[in-house]
């Protein structure tokens, strides 16, 4: 998650649930770091 720099080790069909602060307003893309492909998208008001 990009605006945060956090990054989560997964496997395909893998689900993870992580806890943080959402201090830092704005839209943030959600992507594969090695392909950089766009997952979807965190808002943050």
């Amino acid at each position: 998650m990009h605006g945060y720099d956090y990054k989560f080790a997964m496997k395909p069909g893998e689900k993870q649930t992580k806890t943080f602060r959402a201090d830092k307003s704005g839209h943030f893309p959600i992507e594969i770091e090695d392909t950089s492909t766009t997952l979807g998208f965190f808002d943050v008001v």
